[in-house]
């Protein structure tokens, strides 16, 4: 104890066993890296092997189809010529029947006008005949029923019980078929239009009621969407808070150890696709191997990947705050999760 309080001893070894700590783990961070820059190599080699493969593929499904639609062709070259000359045929007959009709409709036009201008004028001679009869029968007629008229009223006139006029307008119930007065109508179409004027009136509030009904379900529904509206952007000002007190805090996760040889082999195979691809394309220019450009790449996909996780929880957690501040059990339609501003309807 003595010795320690006087200094005896130093923090070499502790120097040394964090320095070997360290060349370990960035040992450990190359072998990482290497092996992410062989896989995303072997993943491009592999590729244009695939496309070059479909490229094959595709030239003779190409050229297999063409020789079929070149045969295809000739054949309905052929049968087009066919075609045309049967229609020749066929249209020359037509022309020909077409004018035997004609001529024949010539012929049967001029003879039926002779005949309906003999039908029209014997008609004509019998239908004034006709006329002539029974004007005359009808002369007849009427003189017999003034007659009648008259040998009835007389006998009539002379007894002194006879009849008084009557007023129609006033007297329902009297005439040959018993019909109303017309008082008695007057007073039916009243009634009527009275109707129809309250059934207008009934069918007017049934739909201004409707109108209000709508009207109420609409405003609700405004209401609705602007609680929403609000407590989602509460929501998301919390989780933002929360976000970043989070990301204060975030520790990295540990890698596991690489193995060499794993990472030789995958060197290998690279190499020998690399060489299979020159040999079909030719030389290109060789990719620059940046280890710093490599590792800006993948910090800058991991914080756009963490963006894209922080901005999902926000958005789940927005949800949950809506829900339970309108008390609703399903979740937000589409059109109410938009952040556009929310126009109000035009009412006609």
């Amino acid at each position: 104890m003595l010795e320690l309080e006087a200094g005896a001893f130093d923090s070499s070894d502790f120097v040394t066993w964090q320095t070997e700590q360290a060349e370990r783990e960035n040992r450990e961070h190359e072998l990482l890296r290497e092996q992410h820059r062989l896989k995303s190599l072997l993943a491009r080699e592999a590729a244009f092997h695939v496309k070059q493969k479909l490229l094959e593929e595709r030239r003779f499904t190409v050229a297999r189809q063409q020789k079929a639609n070149l045969k295809r062709l000739a054949e309905a070259l052929t049968v087009k010529e066919q075609k045309q000359k049967e229609a020749v045929q066929v249209a020359s007959s037509i022309a020909a029947m077409r004018k035997r009709s004609r001529l024949a409709a010539l012929r049967i036009y001029s003879e039926r006008k002779f005949v309906a201008s003999h039908v029209r004028d014997e008609t004509q001679k019998q239908l004034k005949s006709m006329r002539e009869k029974l004007k005359a029968d009808n002369e007849r007629k009427t003189e017999l029923i003034k007659k009648i008229r008259i040998a009835e009223s007389a006998w009539l006139l002379e007894k002194s019980t006879a009849s008084r006029e009557i007023d129609f307008t006033y007297t329902p119930g009297l005439g040959l078929m018993e019909e109303m007065s017309l008082v008695e109508l007057k007073e039916r179409l009243e009634l009527l239009r009275k109707q129809t004027e309250y059934a207008r009136q009934v069918k007017r509030n049934a739909i201004l009621n409707e109108k209000q009904k709508k009207n109420e379900l609409i405003l609700e529904l405004l209401d609705r969407i602007s609680r929403h509206k609000n407590a989602r952007l509460a929501a998301v000002d919390s989780t933002t808070n929360t976000q970043k007190l989070c990301s204060t805090t975030s520790t990295g996760s540990d890698f596991s150890q690489l193995e060499h040889l794993k990472l030789e082999k995958q060197l290998s195979l690279l190499n020998k696709l690399k060489a299979e691809r020159l040999a079909l394309t030719g030389p290109k220019r060789a990719p620059p191997e940046n280890i710093s450009m490599i590792n800006t790449l993948t910090k800058i996909h991991k914080k756009k990947f963490m963006e894209n996780v922080q901005w999902r929880q926000g958005e789940k957690a927005s949800f949950k705050v809506a829900q339970e501040y309108t008390d609703s059990m399903h979740h937000p339609k589409d059109h109410l999760r938009n952040s556009k501003p929310w126009k109000l309807p035009v009412f006609c």
